[in-house]
């Protein structure tokens, strides 16, 4: 058994989202590399500002109840669990509490042969592989813009399709707000589940309710409401060509992939709400 003394760390998970994970920073640590993830198991001591113990026990961590338990810090600071017999509220502020508390973690130590191997799990608190198999310079919005960019130079370049009246015009500027509204809905409906809307990183939560009742994708959905809508809005339908294509590389770069991770991640639970709304519409 290896005793570390040193302070609470309230790791500010990265992403879009405001969860933290509870870590350990031991004494002389200097930054993230030298974090250590709590994890149940080990035995863990908390003092009061004034050095009395004000809690101690072996590390348990349980899902907190997401209706039930709250805290009276600032809204965007949550977490998905917390320590068995503790309220949720008391487990957050200790590690929020400013300065940090201090703290002594001791853990079983690890065998020479593995600790090369278990040195990255046990200092990060991070999954890395836990996230879409994405290019990491894929980005849906610029995707996006760059179809709609496409879209509005061909309407300068081949006029055919331009010259439109004033009521396609209103068409494309309501498609342009119905594809905003899209995102809107699909972020409200994230913000409930607190997982992440950044395509690159790491979901907690499988999300069925709202918007997605309807589509899989609605924030994809919305932008080719958008693709279509902004050049009509301008006057040519170059981009109401080039929205299909713009849903054809999406699905290809984008969708494929997060299909296949939340299918990995959550299996039925995916798998079933696949087989019960579309992709699209």
């Amino acid at each position: 058994m290896k005793t570390y003394h040193g302070e609470l760390e309230a790791y500010w998970e990265q992403g879009w989202e405001g969860a933290i994970l509870f870590s350990f920073m031991p004494k002389g640590g200097r930054g993230l590399h030298d974090l250590i993830a709590l994890q149940n198991g080990q035995h863990l001591t908390i003092f009061d500002p004034d050095g009395s113990e004000l809690w101690s026990g072996t590390i348990e961590f349980v899902r907190r109840n997401e209706r039930l338990d709250r805290h009276n810090l600032k809204a965007d600071i949550w977490s998905y669990e917390k320590q068995k017999g503790v309220s949720y509220a008391d487990w957050v502020a200790w590690f929020w509490h400013e300065p940090p508390l201090k703290a002594k973690l001791e853990m079983e130590e690890e065998n020479p042969e593995s600790q090369t191997e278990k040195d990255t799990s046990m200092s990060k608190p991070t999954n890395t592989s836990d996230h879409p198999n994405i290019n990491k310079n894929v980005h849906p919005p610029i995707v996006a813009m760059i179809f709609i960019a496409i879209g509005l130079a061909l309407g300068k370049l081949v006029p055919a399709l331009a010259g439109m009246n004033e009521t396609l015009k209103n068409v494309g500027l309501g498609m342009t707000f119905i594809g905003f509204l899209f995102g809107v809905g699909a972020y409200i409906e994230f913000r409930k589940a607190h997982t992440t809307l950044n395509p690159h990183g790491s979901v907690r939560a499988l999300v069925t309710s709202g918007i997605y009742r309807f589509t899989r994708n609605p924030i994809y959905l919305g932008f080719v409401f958008m693709v279509a809508g902004f050049p009509l809005a301008y006057g040519t339908l170059w981009g109401v060509v080039a929205a299909p294509f713009f849903m054809a590389t999406i699905s290809r770069l984008v969708i494929e992939k997060e299909e296949a991770y939340l299918e990995k991640k959550f299996k039925e639970g995916y798998t079933s709400y696949k087989s019960r709304v579309r992709r699209w519409l």
